[in-house]
């Protein structure tokens, strides 16, 4: 079964012998060259994996650290020192994978990088710069940016419009007037970048399903 904006568009086929693109156009309702579109990039992909397979290892060869955490320590909400002399080392283009129990310190770590959460000890720098006791917005100009395991709850306002938290993400001024219109028009480049529904914008950002927030 393929749903598409909470409707069924096909149910009860067997996947067997179902082409690439056709799946592709139940599920994002394009048409044939877009789908082709979609196909062919990701064969276009498959194709040039080992070549950049070996960009990457001589970047991570030749590249210095872009993040670069030294003896870091952090409490939970408890006061636990759940993050206890973490060093890490992440170049551009790799993926840190970070393993645990719930409540082993991934969320205070990732807290700590962006400075949502202070540090007891330890130094963090990225680029080069120490950003040990710089702000988050600070942190965010220069690249930083956090996702957070709840987005629901400390990612969004969740009975304000989507126009309105992408607006509020990129505003920065502390006080001043604000024009709904360039709220309105901000989000509608944000949704059209992103490939959604030109009117999801106006609704409350809670109403959208997880991924999409």
């Amino acid at each position: 079964t393929v749903l598409r904006k909470g409707r069924v568009v096909v149910s009860g086929v067997a996947l067997q012998g179902i082409a690439p693109t056709q799946l592709a156009r139940w599920m994002m309702g394009q048409g044939e060259s877009d789908a082709n579109r979609v196909e062919h990039s990701v064969e276009k992909r498959a194709s040039s994996v080992s070549a950049e397979v070996d960009i990457a290892a001589a970047q991570k060869t030749l590249s210095a650290a872009l993040l670069d955490v030294c003896k870091l320590c952090v409490r939970s909400d408890r006061g636990i020192r759940v993050i206890d002399g973490l060093d890490l080392s992440l170049r551009q283009g790799e993926i840190y994978g970070i393993a645990g129990m719930g409540g082993s310190g991934q969320r205070e770590l990732a807290e700590a990088l962006a400075g949502v959460r202070p540090s007891d000890h330890g130094k963090v720098s990225l680029a080069g710069k120490e950003i040990t006791g710089l702000s988050t917005e600070k942190r965010r100009r220069m690249g930083l940016a956090l996702i957070p395991e709840d987005r629901l709850s400390d990612g969004v306002s969740p009975q304000l419009s989507v126009a309105e938290n992408t607006a509020l993400n990129a505003h920065h001024r502390p006080s001043g007037w604000l024009s709904m219109r360039a709220f309105f028009d901000f989000a509608r480049k944000v949704v059209a970048k992103l490939g959604l529904a030109e009117s999801v914008y106006s609704v409350p950002i809670w109403t959208l399903a997880g991924g999409n927030i």
